[in-house]
């Protein structure tokens, strides 16, 4: 993590791996608002904290996997993302490297991501774990159920940034950035939607 003043806490890498979490069930979907919900948590047995959102998007599931798997565009949609590159795939995972603007500071990293979809059940988890880099630990998901009229929509955020920082900006990386960054996810997947149904237009034409 860099401040502009020359201040540096360094932050380098971002992997997103499947951390076989509980998913969100169909009882439990069918339940969810259109008002986004957001909860501090802990995750269990261990001392990271973070952040639990829920909401029920108005956006297509397949809309959704291919804005949270556009990797080297994130930059033109996600908060505060300067650029966003991908750097290495494999078998298991695809890396990214990233940088966040916050205007004081900046943050770099790497991120190594993992997609599991399953398309017959409408079920999709895009989940990550910290490879290497300056916090200490990062680990999180992306959580998604096709509805009827929409998505069913989870993510969950832990960050140790491993040293004491200031309690706004590990708020910034956490739970601060959540309303922002549901409302660019839906209104790419939205933008994505609409372009497909152009070009399936032109095609028949």
């Amino acid at each position: 993590m860099k401040f502009k003043n020359r201040l540096v806490f360094p932050l380098s890498r971002l992997t997103f791996v499947f951390l076989g979490m509980i998913f969100l069930s169909e009882a439990n979907a069918d339940s969810l608002s259109e008002q986004l919900k957001i909860d501090s948590v802990r995750k269990e047995k261990t001392s990271l904290r973070g952040v639990r959102a829920t909401q029920r998007l108005n956006v297509g599931f397949n809309d959704l996997i291919r804005t949270l798997t556009d990797y080297d565009r994130f930059s033109e949609f996600m908060p505060n993302v300067e650029k966003s590159k991908i750097v290495k795939k494999n078998d298991e995972s695809i890396w990214v490297e990233t940088k966040l603007d916050f205007g004081l500071f900046d943050v770099s990293y790497v991120l190594a991501m993992e997609s599991i979809i399953d398309q017959d059940e409408g079920r999709a988890s895009i989940n990550w774990k910290r490879v290497s880099g300056d916090l200490r630990d990062i680990q999180g998901s992306w959580n998604l159920l096709r509805l009827a009229d929409g998505t069913a929509v989870e993510y969950i955020s832990y960050i140790d940034p491993g040293r004491m920082i200031p309690g706004w900006i590990q708020n910034m990386l956490t739970k601060g950035a959540v309303p922002e960054l549901f409302a660019a996810i839906s209104d790419r997947s939205k933008s994505i939607a609409e372009n497909t149904s152009e070009l399936a237009k032109e095609k028949k034409l």
